[in-house]
């Protein structure tokens, strides 16, 4: 994806090795911020890949992650195997950690206002705590898209039915991760 997205020349023969060199290389010349999000989901040459931007190239890498995928990768770097070793170096690189600010429930009507102008306060502080659960700001806009599709603001408030099924539709594609 990195030699496709910096059109650089491969063709489908190339190995491995030679096609992280060769990002690598287009890399040092490169000034800017480099932002990987879901980096749970990189394998170990990922991430080794990832080590070696932070060591080779002068990129600054944003490394955008769940507060619960940052406490199991740090779990995941104390092992004794290659993932956690190198997942122990890339942590040892960070520069700085930085959490978003939990949404408060007074802000939620700033990201939607056509649809959270019109939710009651009990409303406001549920998708407040849903999106602080998980999802963040993009909880707080898709479930209002979610509203709008069940019917939307209806006589200036948000029907509770279709509230608790806007809710229920996110969370069916956007679980916690959390254990029952």
């Amino acid at each position: 994806a990195l030699a496709d997205m910096w059109e650089l020349p491969v063709n489908e023969r190339i190995t491995v090795d030679v096609l992280k060199d060769t990002i690598l290389k287009h890399a040092t010349t490169l000034p800017g911020i480099f932002i990987l999000d879901e980096i749970d989901t990189l394998d170990r040459r990922s991430l080794v890949l990832v080590k070696q931007l932070l060591n080779e190239s002068t990129l600054v890498v944003g490394l955008f992650m769940t507060p619960e995928t940052y406490e199991g990768l740090k779990r995941m770097s104390l092992r004794k195997d290659k993932q956690g070793s190198q997942l122990k170096q890339i942590f040892r690189r960070f520069e700085a950690l930085i959490t978003a600010s939990a949404i408060d429930p007074k802000e939620v009507a700033a990201f939607t206002p056509e649809v959270w102008g019109s939710a009651s306060k009990e409303q406001l502080t549920l998708i407040a705590k849903e999106a602080n659960l998980m999802g963040g700001v993009d909880a707080v806009q898709r479930i209002a898209r979610n509203i709008t599709d069940l019917g939307g603001v209806q006589n200036g408030a948000i029907p509770e039915e279709t509230f608790t099924s806007a809710v229920s539709l996110y969370r069916m594609a956007v679980p916690t991760g959390r254990a029952a």
